[in-house]
Parts: structure tokens; sequence; C-alpha cells
């Protein structure tokens, strides 16, 4: 399992959970993972060049960073990297560019509730949700915002009343084979099908998480992406300004990562960073969570070092988040190149 997203914040409970019942609620808030930020002093005073970032986890503004149990150090992202360019290399593919909206990728739901049915997604935003990738992917989300090889259609929803499934909290390690469990006995497809399980994460629920890629060979059964079912277009999970995650695009982030991206702060202002060149480096540091242009957390100073606070692959809110870089496209086209091979 490789990513994990959220806590929120006591204060802004309330708001979100509403009428339902305590319980289901809770699953579809999500829940603190770690400890919050200002509660971590010792994590707050590593940040900088040195510090290791959570390699794929978007974490609700007001918890730790560090809530996501996968971190990946440098040295682990660089071996996934390597292995990733060992598949490819002994493939003998021949990779190359491809044109805008030339990758159709079948997405299959898999919409799991308790026996209440707490968490039941309808058709509707199932369909939601693949325009709003559609859109994301197509680069028509804002003006900086690139054209992608990569659409989405819907070609499958079944639906499973599991109440272990659904409240499993993938924060500890019995959730984690819960889930697990789940996605053995669901998933469909190879390499190239797009599973995503919609649930609630338990009374310490995540938004969301991912595999990456080069996972694919040894776990195939656990390849796709999991997502609190409230982040999908028209549900719960929203806090008021700044706290907004129920647009539909914890999934575009999910699905950059299921197409290879770390996030934009990966590696902090080292070199390398998040492995695309275009997308200016950024402090994993409290930042993250602010959707203000003018930030500049990563030396030179200047308009090209800006954080891409707007980037889908950053931690702001849903309504802040409206592009991908060139950089990343070309990333999640090598990426399809591994998963083709991967689905021989």
């Amino acid at each position: 399992m490789e990513s994990f997203l959220h806590r929120k914040v006591s204060s802004m409970k309330q708001s979100i959970i509403g009428g339902l019942a305590v319980a289901a609620a809770l699953a579809l808030v999500g829940g603190a993972t770690a400890p919050t930020a200002s509660a971590s002093p010792a994590h707050d005073q590593a940040i900088g060049e040195d510090c290791e970032a959570p390699a794929n986890a978007r974490v609700i503004k007001g918890t730790s960073k560090w809530a996501d149990p996968n971190t990946l150090t440098r040295r682990q992202a660089a071996a996934r990297e390597a292995r990733g360019r060992r598949i490819l290399a002994r493939s003998g593919i021949q990779t190359g560019g491809r044109p805008n909206g030339a990758v159709k990728i079948r997405v299959h739901f898999h919409g799991v509730t308790d026996r209440a049915g707490h968490g039941f997604v309808t058709k509707s935003r199932f369909k939601r949700q693949i325009k709003v990738l559609n859109k994301a992917y197509a680069g028509r989300t804002g003006p900086k915002a690139v054209n992608t090889p990569f659409r989405f259609r819907l070609a499958s929803i079944d639906r499973t009343k599991n109440t272990r499934w659904y409240n499993a909290n993938p924060a500890k390690k019995r959730g984690i084979k819960i889930h697990r469990k789940m996605q053995r006995a669901l998933h469909i497809g190879d390499a190239r099908d797009l599973n995503i399980y919609t649930v609630g994460m338990g009374p310490l629920g995540v938004l969301g998480y991912a595999r990456f890629p080069a996972s694919y060979r040894k776990f195939p059964k656990l390849d796709g992406v999991v997502l609190l079912s409230g982040t999908l277009p028209g549900g719960i999970t929203s806090g008021g300004p700044g706290l907004v995650y129920n647009q539909g695009d914890t999934a575009t982030h999910e699905v950059g990562h299921w197409l290879n991206l770390y996030h934009t702060f990966q590696s902090s202002c080292s070199k390398l960073n998040d492995y695309v060149t275009d997308t200016p480096a950024q402090i994993a540091g409290p930042n993250i969570f602010v959707c203000d242009p003018g930030l500049d957390t990563c030396r030179p100073q200047g308009v090209r070092s800006r954080d891409p606070v707007r980037n889908f692959m950053n931690y702001t809110d849903d309504p802040c988040l409206n592009q991908f870089t060139w950089g990343q496209r070309d990333r999640m086209n090598s990426a399809w190149y591994l998963r083709q091979v991967l689905s021989r």
C-alpha cells in the first residue's frame, strides 16, 4: 500500500459529519493517522533540504504531513525509479511521445458500503468523477494546465456490502490486511485497468491511497486506487474554505500516483525532488497546505521557483488544484509504457 490521506482536526469534524451516525460519519470524514504538525516539533525542525517527505500522501490541512506510514526516503524513491527503468530496459519496448487523448483507460469502480449502506455512491456520482478526471487530464482546468494522453471511461461498477472492508483503517496493520483482502477479491483486469475502490476508511480514515506502477509485478491484485467515498463529487468531505475535499480531485491526485507521479514536495528542496524538472521544489512544511501563489520556499527566489501550489500533486484543497506540467505529462506517458509491459 502506498499512499495515505488525512486527519481532520477535531474542530472541523462537526461541520463535515452533519447528521450522519457518528461511526459512519467519522469513517467518511477521515481521521488522524499521526499527531498534528504542531504536536510533532521534531518533524517540523527537520524540515529542509535533508528532510524526507511522504511519498504520496495528500494530508488535510491541520494534520501532520508525516501521517503516511509508508513514507519513502530519497533512497527508497531512487530504488523504485531504478526498478522501473530496469523493467522497461529488459522489455525492449520502444518508447516515444503520444498524442493527447490517445490512451483510453478503463475504470472499474468498486463501491463498498457497510451493511447499513453508509458510504453508498450513486452511479451519477461515479460518472461525475469520470468527468472530473477527464477534465483534469485534458488540461481544461486552468490557464497553465497541460493536456495529456490520458482519458478515462467507465468500464464497470460493482457494489459490495461488507462492514469490515468499509470500516477498515489502513493506517493500522489489521486495516491494511483487510483492504488487501478486499482488493484481491474485487480487482478486475491487468496493469492497464484502473480499479477504484470507495470505502469509509474507519474512524481514523484517510482520503485515499494508490499503488505505483512498479509494484504491479509483485502485487498485481493490489494495484489501483482506494478512495474515501466522501471525496467523490457531491460527497461530504468539506470543511469550508481551504478544506474542501469533495470535488473529485483526490482521485485526480491518486491517479497521478498510479501513473508514477510523486508529490511536488517529495524531497523538499533537493535537486531531484519529484523527478520532474519543471515543477519547482518546495519545502515539505506547513506551506504545502497553503494556496498562496506567492510562496517561494526553496531558493533561488523568483517567479520560476515559486511553490507549485496549484499542481494536482500538491497538498492544497480541491478548489486550489488545477494543473499538471509538461514534465509530469512526459513522466506519466513513460509510466504507461511501464504498465503496458507489466500487462504482458
